[in-house]
């Protein structure tokens, strides 16, 4: 997400129509922006919806800490994500 380099392979359908180009940019130039993260740190794991699973990381950068959920479907597929601010 920070380089904007972004395998579609490993997307499902709909994640892969949510991430248009100009999304990508925005969410790169966001992130790229904060350095290097200095540390992942799972937090926890849980099923959600339609058989997809939601993986929980505090993820801690120079400026900021916040949490990734990365949520992939029964195939493996990424489904979701978000960085909710870390609380």
């Amino acid at each position: 997400m920070q380089t904007g380099d972004i395998d579609r392979s490993q997307l499902t359908a709909t994640m892969n129509a949510d991430l248009t180009p100009d999304a990508i940019k925005q969410i790169s130039q966001k992130f790229g922006a904060l350095g290097d993260p200095l540390s992942f740190t799972p937090l926890g794991q849980e099923s959600v919806a339609d058989d997809e699973t939601a993986y929980v990381f505090r993820v801690v950068f120079k400026t900021t800490t916040l949490n990734e959920v990365f949520v992939l479907d029964k195939d493996g597929k990424i489904a979701g994500i978000q960085f909710p601010p870390a609380q």
